[in-house]
């Protein structure tokens, strides 16, 4: 019994400070957004720059066949993060952010693991000019 006091007094500190430091929904849909769009531009960086984000100017995406595995692992992982928010915990502008991306995140998906866009379709790479 002395030991799970000791235990719980030593624990308990830590566990209000890792509960004080928890991310607000706001903040974990911000970072989760912003890991989003990091990642899509690393793939497609000439969306980048025609955004104005001109550090991408000089790169073409990676098209080879592990970068494209890579990258659908990557949009699963998002869609399954932006699935799991809930919506009722959000704003308005971040319900309809969540929705625009999800609906970005599945039709990236359709396209390069139904379609096969990447294996069948030269446009693919010529999209990168």
């Amino acid at each position: 019994m002395k030991l799970v006091l000791t235990a719980l007094s030593l624990g308990l500190p830590l566990l209000l400070t890792v509960r004080a430091t928890a991310q607000t929904p706001d903040d974990d849909f911000d970072s989760a957004v912003d890991a989003f769009f990091e990642r899509y531009f690393e793939f497609y960086p000439t969306f980048a720059a025609g955004a104005g984000l001109h550090e991408y100017d000089p790169r073409l995406g990676p098209r080879d066949a592990a970068s494209i595995r890579a990258w659908l692992a990557d949009l699963e992982a998002f869609e399954h993060r932006f699935s799991a928010m809930d919506p009722d915990a959000l704003t308005d502008e971040q319900r309809l952010d969540r929705e625009l991306i999800l609906r970005e995140i599945r039709g990236e998906r359709f396209w390069l693991e139904e379609v096969g866009t990447w294996r069948k379709d030269p446009r693919f790479y010529a999209g990168q000019w």
